[in-house]
């Protein structure tokens, strides 16, 4: 049996700095990638993601997830959203979430084409927040 994700309930008003928290670290993202800077580009992804998970769950839910594990977040997602498309979008964060360790923790560097990955994913994964944010 799985257990209860941790949460932590917040102000539905939040959302929009969580929003603006995905859309800075986009932004920077986009930056750490034009410079060639792939590992960069990878931790603003994944930073990117999270955030624009805590905005989406907030303003639907109420809740983040306040667990230590970050494929929580996908969990939650899934949770508190609804709709056809939410079983693949949090799949494409978990996705995401999973390049968390290979950016931060192994030795190895990113290569060009595993960052272009997360770009493109966290790209699509931003616009899909902002949509459910918006309707």
């Amino acid at each position: 049996m799985v257990g209860k994700i941790p949460r932590r309930e917040e102000d539905r008003l939040s959302a929009k700095n969580y929003l603006e928290k995905a859309r800075q670290s986009s932004a920077a993202m986009h930056l750490a990638f034009e410079e060639g800077l792939w590992n960069a580009a990878g931790e603003n992804g994944v930073r990117c993601a999270i955030h624009a998970c805590d905005a989406v769950t907030v303003a639907i839910g109420g809740v983040r997830s306040s667990s230590k594990n970050h494929e929580d977040t996908a969990r939650l997602l899934a949770e508190v959203v609804k709709g056809k498309d939410v079983k693949e979008i949090s799949n494409r964060l978990l996705g995401i979430i999973r390049m968390k360790n290979p950016v931060d923790y192994d030795p190895r560097l990113l290569r060009k084409k595993d960052a272009q990955r997360v770009v493109k994913d966290t790209d699509s994964f931003l616009a899909w927040v902002e949509g459910r944010i918006s309707s």
